[in-house]
């Protein structure tokens, strides 16, 4: 495969300087390009992005019709060539190529030599979910992409943001106790936050949404969350830890390692505040640690009801459980769900009785 780009105009060039740096794209500068790469693992965020370029595409061409082809395969090559040969009449499409970190040389050829002869009725979108996996593919691709959009994972920090934002595409919003609750409730699934959004727009009328409507919405799920039973723990709410790790073991048994981690983020949280400087503002903190705004008194509360050796003790402690949640038996066989419960119980146990001894 020959090295050389396509030549592209000076609006294609300037198209690719402007975006490249951007994490919006407008629609204008969507429409011109005869490529657009969506670069990210998020795939709420991709979808989001495909389905844009198509809706732009069609608004300008009705008749526009959308081809998805995979780059997984060894005749995805062949594929695009065949979807991108000229045709009689003509008609508007836009092909879209996923899986690219999973392209050969043959199909990265392909549509580099598309961009060698511009069609005003075709549109290429490719979607490489980033990642060390076809480095080199992404790399030659975002050479010759007039634009770039970036769908990497929201921080968590910005999850309260991503709610406000899609309450407001549905014209209504909400408090900050609801935004957070929501958060709280769903995490860092971008999916289950919209969907979370615009079920609750559907069936609460008052406006703006309040703590008591998302409360109501969530009543009855049984499954219990790690980050509650984090909290509980760190804010040394003896009872109730124990009761959710009891509840959470008879509703998904088998799920120590997921509840170590969350409990290992929570210690995490607090010594990253610890750290984080003195008098900063509490978005400041947030950034710093890692954490939704709203959360950063939650940790501080957290964090002022354990000393520095207690938490030192604690990171071994979680360590430990860790490895025996995660153990193999001799026969290769995962450890036992009862076994995990055990393990967790005990380093629960040890890590709250180490308040209590010093």
């Amino acid at each position: 495969m020959s090295e050389k780009s396509p030549r592209r105009s000076a609006a294609s060039r300037s198209i690719a300087k402007k975006s490249a740096s951007s994490t919006t794209v407008s629609d204008d500068v969507l429409a011109a390009a005869p490529l657009v790469l969506v670069h990210g693992k998020e795939d709420l965020l991709a979808d989001r992005a495909i389905d844009r370029v198509v809706a732009i595409a069609r608004a300008a061409d009705p008749a526009t019709h959308r081809q998805t082809i995979s780059a997984v395969g060894a005749s995805a090559a062949q594929e695009v060539a065949e979807a991108l040969a000229p045709t009689l009449f003509e008609d508007g499409m836009v092909l879209v190529i996923t899986d690219l970190d999973c392209a050969d040389e043959r199909l990265v050829a392909v549509i580099v030599s598309t961009l060698e002869t511009p069609s005003d009725t075709r549109r290429l979108v490719v979607w490489h979910p980033g990642g060390v996996k076809g480095r080199s593919v992404l790399e030659k691709i975002r050479s010759v992409a007039a634009v770039v959009v970036p769908c990497e994972p929201i921080k968590e920090w910005r999850l309260p943001d991503f709610v406000k934002s899609e309450l407001a595409t549905h014209g209504r919003s909400a408090t900050e106790g609801a935004v957070c609750a929501m958060v709280t409730a769903i995490g860092a699934d971008l999916r289950g936050l919209a969907a979370a959004v615009a079920q609750l727009v559907s069936d609460v009328v008052d406006d703006p949404i309040d703590e008591s409507a998302v409360m109501a919405y969530y009543d009855g799920v049984a499954d219990v969350k790690g980050w509650d039973m984090s909290d509980q723990l760190w804010s040394t709410q003896t009872g109730g830890v124990f009761t959710s790790l009891r509840q959470a073991e008879q509703i998904r048994p088998g799920s120590g390692p997921a509840y170590t981690a969350a409990l290992a983020m929570g210690l995490r949280n607090m010594v990253r505040y610890s750290g984080a400087p003195r008098g900063a503002s509490e978005a400041d903190i947030a950034r710093e640690v890692g954490i939704p705004p709203f959360k950063v008194r939650i940790v501080a509360t957290q964090l002022a009801r354990w000393r520095p050796e207690q938490l030192a003790r604690a990171v071994r402690r979680l360590a430990e459980a860790d490895h025996q949640v995660k153990g193999r038996t001799e026969t290769g066989e995962g450890v036992e769900p009862a076994l995990q419960e055990y393990a967790l119980e005990r380093a629960i146990v040890s890590i709250l009785a180490s308040r209590k001894t010093d």
